[in-house]
């Protein structure tokens, strides 16, 4: 986002969106100095921040193409003590890692602005979501993951257990007393009453115990509760962590047989049929079913524990080494899958940002810096290249000698440089200013052109980056030495006064 001074200072201030003035009140130029400037105003980068922030918020919860935040990063709204900010949770601890008093389902009157960590958090996670969605192995991984950590965390966010001791005053008394009150998976607001949030209903109304215990008052709960939601049987508790873990070792097979599978229900399939594969070439020997039975016209009479079966247990079977398999890989496939990780990450990133600009355009709002930065490196990269002029020497950081690198290739300016070959030139930028300059810029000596109508020139000279005047003492003689030079070479050269800064000259005729 583009500075703007106030007055010719150089201290760079943010304008209010459609206005020229600038957050913390003042008016403002209305070219930018963004490249001159030496410093940032400190309300208005902070002000401008705020409404940065407040603007994304906007424009995604308002987006008719995807989910809002919120549910890009799996997140629940809630609030966290009596405070005015909205934060995100998928525990019962916020993203900023605070614990939560209460869910909600978003901003209201009251609570009008989200949480800025947690907002970096879930825009973290969300990307990373979206990164995996790129790569089929990756995306198992995640998937993976994230069902161990729901399978984790499934019992503590299914219910919210929390304690309360709220203070009454008795009616015609002075007298407070406190009541202790267990809520259950209600929305009752706690905020300073608040003395935890429990796992299990067990803890909960212990801790409501002592807390009541000597008083000779009981604890009650609270009228607005709902049922517990969560199951203790183990089959319900064991049944996810049972399948996660078929989904790993599914996973790890495909890796080992080097199988092209996109997706973990394939790589499940897979490893079912290995399973059933190796079923039946067990069947039929010692590893599956007994050998044999005991026929009925035996001669001698064996014990069922004496079967032939028996005879082939794991326990007298020779122990035998394990087989350790090893994979590599050969660096050039290597190398491919890296760049095209990486070609895919820049074409979402650049995508993303594209579509960021689109909604913040549509709704009158700026995108963020980091946006915009990007934007603007893409078409830096994609613009043509530069045509060569001879004669006009410009440096590569945007410099020109002798004049400013816009009119670096005015033929008049060209003309006067070859008039003036051998004196002191000056290294001058497109913002270099003549009257104030910065503290880089008091280090330029030497003479300046500027074009002016028709043939006419007007010749500066700088001492500390700084124009002259021909009273100048010791420094103002320099005026008359490019007078003399370019009447010697031709010029016609107008009368010049005590007070004059520059030094007009005619480019002589070719005719």
């Amino acid at each position: 986002m583009d500075t703007y001074a106030h007055g010719y200072g150089l201290t760079g201030h943010y304008a209010t969106p459609g206005t020229h003035t600038s957050y913390c009140g003042r008016e403002l130029m209305h070219e930018p100095n963004t490249g001159i400037r030496n410093r940032i105003c400190q309300p208005c980068a902070k002000a401008e921040a705020a409404d940065r922030t407040a603007a994304e918020q906007v424009a995604a919860d308002r987006s008719i193409d995807g989910p809002t935040l919120a549910e890009r990063a799996g997140m629940r709204y809630c609030l966290v003590g009596t405070g005015r900010r909205v934060h995100y949770s998928n525990n019962d601890a916020t993203l900023c890692g605070r614990e939560v008093s209460e869910y909600t389902d978003g901003l209201d009157e009251r609570h009008d602005s989200l949480c800025s960590p947690c907002i970096k958090a879930a825009e973290k996670r969300a990307y990373t979501r979206a990164l995996a969605a790129a790569s089929p192995l990756a995306a198992a991984a995640v998937d993976l993951a994230e069902t161990v950590e729901d399978a984790d965390t499934e019992t503590e966010q299914a219910d919210v257990i929390r304690v309360a001791a709220r203070g009454y005053r008795k009616a015609g008394s002075g007298r407070v007393e406190t009541v202790t009150t267990v809520h259950t998976n209600c929305t009752c607001r706690m905020a300073s009453t608040l003395l935890g949030t429990y796992a299990t209903m067990a803890e909960a109304e212990q801790v409501a115990a002592d807390r009541v215990e000597g008083t000779g008052r009981t604890y009650g709960h609270c009228t607005w509760s709902r049922p517990l939601k969560s199951s203790t049987a183990d089959d319900v508790e064991a049944a996810p962590f049972d399948q996660v873990a078929r989904a790993v070792d599914a996973v790890e097979h495909a890796e080992q047989a080097g199988a092209a599978v996109d997706t973990v229900e394939d790589a499940e399939a897979l490893y079912a049929a290995a399973l059933v594969t190796e079923a039946e070439a067990d069947a039929g020997t010692w590893r599956g079913e007994w050998i044999g039975e005991q026929a009925g016209d035996a001669l001698f009479a064996i014990e069922p524990a004496a079967e032939q079966g028996a005879l082939f247990a794991p326990d007298s079977r020779p122990a035998r080494e394990p087989i350790v398999a090893r994979a590599t890989f050969r660096p050039a496939d290597l190398a491919r899958i890296t760049a095209k990780a990486a070609a895919d990450r820049a074409t979402y990133r650049a995508e993303t940002d594209d579509r960021i600009a689109a909604e913040c355009a549509a709704h009158g709002v700026a995108p963020s810096q980091g946006v915009r930065d990007r934007i603007a490196a893409r078409a830096a990269e994609q613009a043509p290249a530069r045509r060569v002029i001879e004669g006009v020497v410009v440096s590569h950081n945007g410099t020109a000698q002798g004049s400013t690198p816009a009119n670096a290739t005015h033929p008049n300016v060209i003309a006067a440089r070859a008039a003036l070959d051998g004196l002191a030139v000056a290294t001058m930028t497109d913002h270099h200013d003549v009257s104030e300059p910065t503290e880089a810029e008091q280090d330029v000596r030497g003479y300046l052109v500027d074009p002016r109508e028709g043939d006419r020139v007007a010749v500066y000279w700088l001492e500390g980056g700084r124009i002259i005047r021909r009273d100048t003492p010791l420094d103002g003689a320099a005026l008359d030495c490019l007078a003399d030079r370019l009447a010697r070479r031709g010029w016609r050269v107008e009368k010049m006064l005590r007070s004059s800064q520059c030094v007009f000259a005619h480019r002589p005729s070719t005719d």
